[in-house]
Formats: C-alpha cells, sequence, structure tokens
C-alpha cells in the first residue's frame, strides 16, 4: 500500500527574504525532508498536513538564522 504524498505552497515575501537565503537554506534542507525553491514558493512534500506545517516551520526558523548571520 502507497501513502498519498501532499505537497503544499508557501509564498515566500521577496521584502523580507532574499532569494539566496533562501536558496542556501533549501540546499542544505532538502537533506532532511523534500523541500524546493520556485518562482518565489517553498513547496514542501508530506503525508500530513502538520507534518508538511512543521518542516515548514523549522526550515524558516533555519532561514531566520542564516539571515541574523549576514546582518
Amino acid at each position: 500500500m502507497q501513502l498519498k504524498m501532499l505537497k503544499q505552497s508557501f509564498k515566500i515575501d521577496k521584502n523580507l527574504y532574499c532569494d539566496d537565503i533562501v536558496q542556501d537554506a533549501v540546499d542544505f534542507y532538502k537533506q532532511y525532508a523534500p523541500i524546493e525553491f520556485q518562482e518565489g514558493n517553498i513547496l514542501v512534500l508530506g503525508d500530513s498536513p502538520e507534518w508538511i506545517d512543521e518542516i515548514f516551520w523549522e526550515f524558516m526558523n533555519y532561514v531566520l538564522a542564516l539571515y541574523n548571520e549576514t546582518i
């Protein structure tokens, strides 16, 4: 039996987060979770909405940490 994978897209505000930082975070984070950055959106795959939300918020914490290193 195969589980159906869900996909959710999250819009990233380019006024707050530059593409370079987001892409660096995706490149690092995709070793832990199925995540992509396409056309200003983060795409996360998972087996439940709760898991997808958790991955997205952990990812955004990492983005903020990278951003804080640049200021």
